[in-house]
């Protein structure tokens, strides 16, 4: 393969960036259309492979969240599980760049994941550790996206 004529991982940051802002914003909308879905899947895909290939294990751990809340929003119950599964032992990893805002989205995840699956259960159980997480974040943003993201409307699969 050649060697590219510009800054790779500059352009791998750049569209990692791009890519992830972009989806976020499809997954928080209240209504979404089959085209809508389709985007923010290929969006948040495109995302992890540009973060992943920065290689750093946070990057990918966010981008596993972000997977996670796509999939189900989009529908895809199956995916949003196995992605909150690696997103989950990803964090249990103990990663050092890991923060409070990372546990509580790992566990969002899994709440969301579980509901996506009408897992009732398995959803309150990480909904009530995510609550008690986000307990422990200063930034009041950040607590309330955490928190937003626990009422995230699953679309119907289709």
């Amino acid at each position: 393969m050649p060697t590219p004529s510009f800054d790779l991982p500059a352009a791998h940051r750049w569209f990692a960036i791009e890519f992830n802002n972009a989806a976020w914003d499809i997954v928080e909308a209240r209504e979404r259309s089959s085209a809508d879905r389709e985007r923010m899947l290929h969006l948040a895909h495109a995302a992890y492979v540009h973060w992943d290939a920065l290689a750093t294990p946070i990057n990918r751990l966010r981008a596993l969240s972000l997977l996670t809340m796509a999939h189900a929003a989009a529908g895809s119950a199956r995916g949003a599980m196995d992605y909150a599964r690696q997103c989950l032992e990803l964090d249990n990893a103990e990663l050092p760049e890991s923060t409070p805002f990372d546990r509580a989205m790992t566990a969002a995840g899994m709440a969301v994941a579980h509901r996506s699956n009408r897992e009732g259960a398995g959803a309150a159980d990480w909904e009530a550790k995510c609550r008690q997480l986000t307990e422990w974040l200063a930034d009041e943003e950040d607590r309330a996206l955490v928190l937003r993201l626990l009422t995230l409307t699953i679309d119907s699969p289709g």
